[in-house]
């Protein structure tokens, strides 16, 4: 990794543990391939498990080459949130646990310091730290059996923490399970989509944010 980057995020304690301080190795989920007119820079998921993801794309965008181009690869869980909550008081109580696993993992990430919102963002960010030709682009991920599988398995992850942070208590908890459980899986929203953004470094002579 370029020193300054380096420096300049990992003097920041919230950043000392994050993994891209292993730009471009394996697993560290960044990807470099350099094609000595042009490096290409693929991050993929999660930017939101870094605090303030919007300072990496900023301070990474000053050690770049010009015109290296960057592409990410995020989760968001809290977009698709604004479509049950409409439902579910439009008639549809019985997504009720969506809501609550929705909240309850987005009151987990701010109290980790991460970045439960970077996908949505993420285009507006390239856009502000002055990358140019920011495309973005997302798609649903499904809703049936095997989400509301997974969701119930989350809360067996987390329990724990969302317990000791006082987010749910565990009776809580065993009841939102029990509820996702019982919830039919035709018919249901999404609950999180897959944002993809991609932009191009135009150089530190060509500035401004």
């Amino acid at each position: 990794m370029h020193p300054e980057l380096h420096d300049g995020l990992l003097h920041d304690e919230a950043y000392r543990d994050a993994d891209h301080r292993r730009l471009g190795q394996p697993d560290s989920g960044w990807g470099v391939r350099d094609h000595s007119s042009a490096v290409t820079i693929v991050r993929r998921p999660h930017n939101e498990s870094i605090p303030m993801a919007e300072l990496l794309l900023g301070r990474l965008r000053a050690v770049l080459r010009p015109g290296t181009r960057v592409g990410f690869l995020e989760p968001d869980f809290r977009a698709p949130l604004a479509c049950v909550a409409y439902l579910e008081v439009a008639g549809r109580p019985e997504l009720l646990p969506l809501r609550m696993w929705g909240c309850a993992i987005n009151d987990l990430y701010q109290a980790n310091r991460l970045s439960p919102a970077v996908g949505a963002t993420l285009a507006a960010a390239l856009e502000t730290a002055g990358y140019r030709d920011v495309r973005a682009s997302w798609s649903e991920c499904r809703s049936d059996a095997l989400m509301l599988e997974n969701m119930r398995m989350v809360y067996d992850e987390v329990g724990d923490q969302l317990q000791t942070l006082g987010i749910l208590t565990a009776e809580e908890i065993q009841r939102q399970q029990q509820l996702l459980k019982t919830l039919p899986a035709e018919g249901l929203p999404a609950m999180w989509r897959t944002v993809g953004v991609a932009g191009v470094d135009p150089g530190r002579g060509a500035m401004a944010c």
